[in-house]
């Protein structure tokens, strides 16, 4: 079962790109995609399907899932994209890994020179 490929709504295409990777085989029961997010509850994996999990940035972001008769399904790289739309990067990374440093104010110099 394949939706058009000229489909313009991309919620259609991210579901015809999942049914594709189901139907070559890499389908995972909510369990053992429990186990890929590492030991994580299949009822919370059912819960990344249906109320999604809230991004750095705000958005909600749902796990990629297809209900097959009475069982859930989705896939390893669905599971890819969701984790790299959860941690989209908001701020730059330092040279060091690390989130770089807020800059500090010159709240105290200011107030060095009022007097205070």
């Amino acid at each position: 079962m394949s939706l058009p490929s000229s489909d313009p709504y991309p919620v259609a295409d991210a579901l015809a790109q999942l049914l594709a990777e189901i139907e070559q085989g890499q389908g995972l029961t909510l369990g053992a995609a429990g186990r890929v997010l590492g030991d994580i509850d299949p009822s919370t994996v059912f819960r990344f399907i249906k109320r999604g999990s809230k991004s750095e940035a705000g958005e909600i972001v749902r796990l990629g899932a297809a209900r097959i008769g009475s069982r859930w399904r989705t896939t390893r790289p669905a599971i890819a994209r969701f984790m790299r739309q959860l941690t989209a990067m908001v701020e730059p990374i330092a040279a060091s890994g690390r989130p770089a440093a807020p800059k500090k104010s010159n709240a105290a110099a200011k107030l060095r020179a009022l007097g205070c």
